[in-house]
């Protein structure tokens, strides 16, 4: 009976720590402005030329929320997390579908590139940095997790009017 009880509870504490299954959809996207607009002093206005479109697909996506994102380097905080209707495509230059049709919920993450917040390094999170493009830190039931993507897929060059 002890041994049962035991069992029992060493199962329910790791679903509790089990991390949700999500997939992720990473997307880099050059960008040249066209016209650059100036400001009241005529210095020209500062646009990124660097898109990323950020997107998770999971049962469970709504009970996670995404704090910060590392990518191309550098860590920038995760300003909105908008959920989305699939598929999601692009039309310009080209028609491309980044998300395919799907039942689960997904939401598209929205960074700062301005901000750049202060983490906590750690080997693991080094680890992380070195084999991805992209990692996502977020959390769920109160504890901080990480979750990754390889290599972000390269979309054409955006060229402004």
């Amino acid at each position: 009976m002890k041994i049962r009880l035991l069992l029992s509870f060493m199962t329910l504490s790791l679903l509790a720590c089990t991390q949700p299954k999500m997939k992720i959809y990473g997307y880099v996207q050059h960008f040249t402005p066209g016209n650059i607009p100036v400001n009241d002093e005529g210095e020209p206005m500062k646009y990124p030329t660097v898109n990323y479109f950020i997107y998770i697909t999971s049962d469970s996506v709504d009970k996670v929320k995404a704090s910060e994102i590392w990518v191309a380097g550098q860590w920038f905080k995760v300003t909105g997390q908008n959920a989305v209707t699939t598929p999601i495509t692009v039309t310009y230059p080209v028609e491309k579908t980044l998300v395919a049709a799907t039942n689960k919920k997904t939401v598209q993450l929205n960074i700062d590139v301005a901000q750049n917040p202060a983490i906590a390094s750690s080997v693991k999170l080094e680890k992380l940095m070195k084999s991805n493009e992209l990692i996502i830190g977020y959390w769920w039931n109160g504890k901080k997790c990480y979750a990754t993507l390889k290599k972000l897929i390269q979309l054409p060059p955006f060229e402004g009017i």
